[in-house]
């Protein structure tokens, strides 16, 4: 970690379990797999969020937002939550091209100007860098321009000028940039006078372009290591950390691989003090078991991936009859919200009883760190097979 001094110009992000104004969601647009329904999932979403907080879901066009109103209407317990938005948007990554709230020294609200470039990412998705821009002129907030090229998912805040960040994002989206260069822009920007450094994300969030995973799973979409897939605060001083244990470890060769990154996760973490001197605490969660699935020509994961050109295996034909692909599963993309967690789970009938017993774990240990809200696990596996998780479909917008 290391420690500078911050502007007093610039913005400071609320931790995420601070109050909320409303959270937003964007209504899907395609399938990532046929036959998994993604508008099923965000039906169980929009009535589970909308219980606890005001909800706004962004939809291209009326005849969407007329469809939004009669969900509402009909599934909802609480309709006059739900608000639906039109703008132009092409897809359902909100926290990471979304708008960062946060409150400028002066004590107006603004927003924060990252470069969002899909997660270098060369032929999609060009419509969503423009999208925070678009919401900061709708409610006439200034911008906060940072110079860097990064995402929502990509760095991790305890709202008290701690952030998390890993190598292997913030170098790939700023080539030019070196780390004491990234480090001036957040503490520029007023986001963070302390930066921890982690190495790389887990084996499911390894960018795709990177080609298959020890040789044998493809990763979809995947951002090359987000934090909110395997660290998060959940006070100014604690953080969960995703844990493989060392009987998983030996299960097999990605599991080993899985526990090598959060290992070293872990050592860098440990040695970290905070500005009062004391050391981050750390409180370790289980990993769900290995989960993968087959994707085809024609579903939205392998049509994506038929685009890439990797660099350790060869192209996806066309023609070819499936491709195996990690699900990005993970517990700690969750969303924290007014008087709720909304979390993951992955035990489905099939599955292994350890599943389930780590399900049961995870939900514990939210209830310990998150007291006095509901924690709600959804089983959000047709969200994990486009690469993200809970977390990565909302954004939240503080109460300021």
């Amino acid at each position: 970690m290391k420690s500078i001094i911050g502007s007093a110009e610039g913005c400071n992000v609320p931790p995420e379990w601070e109050p909320h104004k409303c959270v937003w969601i964007a209504w899907p647009l395609s399938e990532h797999v046929c036959g998994e329904s993604l508008s099923d999932f965000y039906t169980t979403l929009l009535v589970t969020l909308s219980q606890f907080v005001h909800t706004k879901v962004v939809v291209l066009n009326e005849a969407a937002k007329k469809m939004i109103q009669k969900l509402a209407a009909e599934k909802c317990s609480k309709p006059e939550n739900v608000d639906p938005v039109i703008m132009e948007y092409d897809n359902i990554w909100i926290r990471d091209y979304g708008p960062i709230f946060g409150r400028m020294a002066t004590g107006k609200t603004c927003v924060i100007d990252f470069t969002f470039n899909a997660y270098g990412y060369p032929d999609e998705w060009i419509v969503s860098d423009a999208f925070h821009r678009t919401v900061a002129k709708m409610y006439g907030v200034p911008l906060v321009p940072v110079s860097l090229t990064a995402e929502g998912g990509a760095w991790e805040n305890n709202g008290k000028n701690t952030v998390i960040l890993t190598e292997s994002v913030f170098f790939h989206r700023n080539p030019a940039k070196k780390r004491e260069d990234i480090e001036h822009e957040f503490v520029r920007s007023a986001l963070a006078k302390e930066v921890i450094w982690l190495k790389r994300g887990v084996p499911e969030d390894f960018h795709s372009m990177d080609g298959k995973v020890l040789g044998k799973y493809f990763t979809a979409r995947a951002t090359g290591g987000h934090t909110d897939e395997f660290v998060r605060f959940v006070a100014e001083d604690t953080v969960l950390l995703s844990e493989v244990p060392k009987e998983e470890a030996e299960e097999g060769p990605l599991q080993a691989l899985a526990a090598e990154i959060l290992n070293d996760a872990y050592d860098r973490l440990s040695k970290v003090k905070l500005p009062s001197g004391s050391l981050l605490k750390i409180l370790k969660v289980p990993v769900p078991d290995l989960l993968t699935f087959s994707c085809k020509s024609g579903d939205g994961v392998f049509d994506s991936l038929a685009k890439m050109k990797f660099k350790n295996c060869a192209p996806l034909e066309k023609t070819s009859i499936a491709a195996p692909v990690l699900l990005a599963a993970s517990y700690l993309n969750y969303l924290v919200t007014n008087g709720v967690v909304i979390a993951q789970k992955y035990w489905r009938p099939g599955r292994s009883e350890r599943l389930k017993q780590k399900d049961e774990k995870v939900r514990q240990i939210l209830c310990a760190v998150f007291p006095g809200r509901t924690v709600v696990q959804l089983d959000a596996g047709v969200v994990n097979m486009g690469g993200g998780g809970i977390h990565c479909i909302t954004m939240q917008e503080p109460m300021l």
